[in-house]
């Protein structure tokens, strides 16, 4: 019988499989999970123990921990990138844009950071 050759998305729960079993050769079990492909079918299952489970909840922990932090940096470069473009052409409507030179980095950095003070509370 010829075998097929995996799918892009098989490979990688081939490599999620493999690193599953690897965790241990424990035979208590403390939890039985089953890996299904996108279209619902079953792919593989796989055997965890209490140490197991514990060791993938604790490194899930800690990678949605960085992910939250990664996410948050990402809105707020995106927030303070949003900031600026809206400055920007704010300036240009009110001076007209034949008479605004393009933006430089540090124009938007200070218009970034007036805005910064203005919506803290403070003044500059």
């Amino acid at each position: 019988m010829e075998q097929r050759k995996l799918t892009e998305a098989e490979v990688r729960l081939m490599a999620f499989y493999h690193q599953l079993i690897a965790l241990g050769r424990d035979t208590e079990v403390a939890a039985r999970l089953i890996i299904l492909r996108p279209d619902g079918s079953r792919f593989a299952g796989v055997s965890l123990s209490e140490r197991d489970l514990d060791a993938v909840t604790d490194q899930l922990a800690s990678l949605n921990e960085t992910k939250k932090v990664l996410d948050a940096e990402e809105a707020a470069q995106s927030a303070e990138d949003s900031l600026g473009k809206h400055f920007a052409e704010a300036l240009a409507i009110v001076s007209g844009p034949e008479q605004l030179p393009e933006p430089t980095p540090s124009d938007i950095d200070a218009l970034i950071a007036e805005a910064e003070a203005i919506l803290n509370g403070g003044s500059e």
